[in-house]
C-alpha cells in the first residue's frame, strides 16, 4: 500500500468548515478511499500560506527527501500555498522526490486536463489573496478619512462605540471622561519638568492602570506622549489625517512635551558601536571571570577611533580589575589564525568527522525501527508461505481468515516502520564532512563574514589575561557549551600538561601568546 502524510493548515481570516480537526478529517476519508496509508501529520497554525516560511510546511518538504511516502493529502490546493511560484517551485522538488500533492475536495486528474485544472486553482488562490488584501486596505482608508476606529486595542483615552446601531461594525473614538483626565494631567505634568518616573509613581499610587489593567511602563508613557491621537490626528501607513477624532489635550502642550521629548532624547543619546565584534558573548576576563565587552574612542584632535575589548567590570562597573584593554583587530586577528593553525588540522578534522559519525551513527540507529522491520519481514514470508499453500491447491477458510489477518498486520507495519523513518535523521557522509571542514582553512580571513563564520563555527570561550589567551575549541565529547570558565581553568591545573596545548575532557584548549603592543598580527601567529 501507497503511504501518504496530511498537510492541514489555517490562518488569521479561517473559516470554521477549515478547521484542523475538519482538514484532517477529510484528509484521512479521502486516503482510506484510495486505499493509502497515513503514516503522519504536519500542521501549520495561524499561518498564512502567502509566505513558504511555515515551519512544519518546510519540515515536511525536507522529510521528502527521506522518500518515505509518496502522497501529500492537503484539503484544498490553497491549504498548500496561496502563491502560484512557490507552489511550483515546492511542486517541483516533491516530484523529484517521487511525491504528489493531493487535494481531498479537488478532484484533480494526472492527465492535461488535471494540470490545467490545478493551475488555474493555484491562480484563484493567489487571486483571492490579493483581492482580500486590496479590499483591507481600501477599507482601512476609507475608515481613516473618515475618523473610524481602525481595529486593534483602543487607545488608552479613548472609547469604541457604534456610529450606527444597525451597523455595528462600524465604531468611532470617543473620550473617556475618566481616562481623558488622566491623559491630560500626564501630559500637564511631563510638560512642566516632572520626570517619566515620578509621572509613573503618581499612577501607580493613585492605582491607575492601563487597558490591560496592569500598571504603566515607561515605554507605555513614552509612547503615549508622542501620540498624535490625543490631538484629533489619525495615522495610518504614514499619513495623517488631523482634527477627524475628538482630541483630548490641546496642540500648544502637545508642542511642548514635544519639544521636551526631543530635548532629551539628545541628552541620552547612546553611541553604539558601529563595528561587528565577533568575539562577543565568548570573551571573559580571567582575573574576575566577568563577560569582556566591547567599547569605542575617538581623539578629537585627531579623529581616529580606536576600537578594543574591555572587561565590563572596568567598563560598566567603573570597578578596578587586572585585565587591560586589548586592540579588537589584534585579538581577533590572533583568536583567528590560532583556530586555523590548531582547530583545522589534519589530525583535528579527522577527530571531528569521527566524533561527527560516532555521534550521526548513534541517532541514527532506531531500536523501534529495527523491531517494525523485522517484524514487517516476518508477516511478508507467513503471507508468502499461505500464498504459495493457495497456488498449491490447499486453500481453506481458516487459511484465507489468516491471510486477511496477516494483511492487516502488514498494512499496520507500514504504517509503523514509514512513521520511524520520517523521525529518523538523514546519515551523514565521512568524505563530505571532511571536505566542508577543509574548506574553513581556505577562507578569506579579510572577509568579514568568513572571520564570523570561523568564529562561530569553532570557537567556545575565550579567557582573556594580560600576557595569554586561552582559547577553547569547540571540539567536544561533552557538552562544552555548558562548561563554566572555572570549569576550564580547574582541568587545565588538574592536568599540568604543556602550556602550549591543554585537552579539557574532550574539549581543546590553546594558550596563545599576547602582545597588547602589536597593533597588527602575522597571517600565521604562534603560541606560547
Amino acid at each position: 500500500m501507497e503511504k501518504a502524510v496530511i498537510y492541514a493548515r489555517y490562518s488569521s481570516d479561517k473559516q470554521t468548515e477549515q478547521s484542523i480537526e475538519g482538514q484532517v478529517r477529510c484528509c484521512e476519508e479521502f486516503a482510506k478511499s484510495k486505499g493509502y496509508i497515513i503514516i503522519g501529520e504536519y500542521i501549520d497554525r495561524g499561518l498564512s500560506g502567502k509566505i513558504d516560511t511555515r515551519p512544519e510546511f518546510q519540515r515536511m518538504i525536507k522529510d521528502s527527501h527521506k522518500r518515505c511516502f509518496q502522497y501529500i493529502i492537503v484539503y484544498q490546493l490553497d491549504r498548500f500555498s496561496r502563491d502560484k511560484y512557490d507552489s511550483a517551485i515546492h511542486k517541483n522538488t516533491l516530484r523529484k522526490n517521487g511525491v504528489r500533492v493531493l487535494s481531498s475536495k479537488e478532484n484533480i486528474t494526472d492527465d492535461p486536463s488535471g494540470m490545467l485544472m490545478e493551475t488555474v486553482l493555484e491562480g484563484m488562490a493567489e487571486y483571492y489573496v490579493a483581492e482580500l488584501a486590496i479590499k483591507i486596505k481600501r477599507g482601512m482608508t476609507e475608515s481613516w478619512r473618515k475618523g473610524h476606529y481602525l481595529g486593534g486595542l483602543v487607545t488608552y483615552g479613548y472609547d469604541k462605540v457604534s456610529l450606527d446601531p444597525e451597523k455595528p461594525k462600524t465604531k468611532r473614538y470617543e473620550i473617556n471622561k475618566h481616562e481623558g483626565e488622566v491623559v491630560r494631567e500626564i501630559f500637564k505634568q511631563y510638560a512642566s519638568g516632572e520626570p517619566i518616573t515620578q509621572i509613573q509613581e503618581w499612577l501607580n499610587a493613585n492605582k491607575i492602570v492601563n487597558k490591560k489593567g496592569k500598571p504603566f511602563a515607561k515605554n507605555t508613557l513614552l509612547g503615549m506622549l508622542s501620540n498624535k491621537k490625543y490631538i484629533g490626528t489619525l495615522t495610518l501607513k504614514g499619513q495623517e489625517n488631523p482634527k477627524c477624532i475628538p482630541a483630548i489635550v490641546s496642540e500648544s502642550v502637545f508642542k511642548d512635551v514635544a519639544k521636551r521629548l526631543r530635548k532629551n532624547r539628545e541628552l541620552h543619546k547612546t553611541v553604539m558601536p558601529t563595528d561587528n565584534y565577533l568575539l562577543t558573548g565568548k570573551i571573559h576576563c580571567g582575573y574576575c571571570h566577568k563577560i569582556v565587552t566591547v567599547d569605542e574612542a575617538t581623539k578629537r584632535h585627531k579623529g581616529i577611533k580606536y576600537r578594543y575589548y574591555k572587561c565590563i567590570k572596568r567598563k560598566k562597573f567603573n570597578q578596578p580589575c587586572e585585565c587591560e584593554t586589548v586592540s579588537k583587530k589584534y585579538l581577533e586577528d590572533l583568536i583567528i589564525n590560532t583556530t586555523i593553525q590548531h582547530a583545522l588540522t589534519d589530525e583535528q578534522i579527522e577527530y571531528i568527522v569521527e566524533l561527527l559519525m560516532e555521534k550521526n551513527k548513534q541517532l541514527e540507529r532506531n531500536l523501534n525501527l529495527e523491531r517494525f522491520e523485522k517484524e514487517l519481514k516476518t508477516t511478508q514470508s507467513s503471507i508468502d508461505s499461505i500464498v504459495d499453500m493457495v497456488c498449491k491447491g490447499m486453500g481453506s477458510k481458516s487459511l484465507q481468515e489468516k491471510l486477511l489477518e496477516l494483511e492487516s498486520d502488514k498494512a499496520d507495519l507500514e504504517w509503523r516502520v514509514g512513521n520511524e523513518r520520517l523521525n529518523t535523521p538523514m546519515p551523514l557522509d565521512a568524505d563530505e564532512l571532511t571536505f566542508w571542514l577543509e574548506q574553513f582553512r581556505e577562507i578569506n580571513i579579510d572577509d568579514e563574514k568568513s572571520r564570523q563564520l570561523l568564529i562561530d563555527m569553532f570557537v567556545n570561550k575565550i579567557i582573556l589575561y594580560n600576557d595569554k589567551v586561552i582559547i577553547t575549541f569547540n571540539i567536544k565529547g561533552r557538552d562544552s557549551a555548558k562548561l563554566s570558565i572555572q570549569e576550564i581553568l580547574n582541568d587545565i591545573e588538574q592536568q599540568k600538561t604543556s602550556p602550549e596545548k591543554v585537552r579539557t575532557g574532550l574539549v581543546w584548549s590553546f594558550r596563545a601568546g599576547l602582545n597588547r603592543r602589536t597593533s597588527s598580527l602575522p597571517r600565521k601567529c604562534s603560541t606560547d
